[in-house]
């Protein structure tokens, strides 16, 4: 297969989980803005959560395709030095066990 195909697949889950990571903090940090300067205790209006739901996956989505574009550009690159390197595969999965070990501590 070529690198610039392997290295999307490799690096999928990392960047899956690092959009994921920012989509949620996209949506907390907006939140909070609002709930400072914009909405306070009182009800907020149900398009609200809507909103700020539908631009996280916005953002997520986007960081996602962005991530994986760079990856396939950084693959077509490495097509002339050899391929794929194992050192990247290594750090790809180092990469997702410490993203998922990063959640798991946050939910601790």
């Amino acid at each position: 297969m070529k690198a610039r195909l392997s290295y999307p697949l490799i690096f999928f889950l990392p960047c899956a989980l690092a959009a994921g990571i920012a989509g949620f903090a996209f949506a907390t940090v907006s939140s909070a803005a609002l709930w400072l300067f914009v909405y306070g205790d009182g009800e907020w209006p149900d398009s609200a959560g809507t909103v700020l739901m539908a631009l996280a996956a916005i953002v997520a989505t986007t960081i996602l395709a962005a991530l994986v574009s760079r990856f396939y550009a950084y693959g077509k690159r490495r097509e002339a030095l050899g391929g794929v390197s194992r050192r990247h595969v290594a750090m790809a999965v180092g990469i997702s066990v410490l993203l998922l070990a990063l959640i798991l501590v946050y939910q601790w």
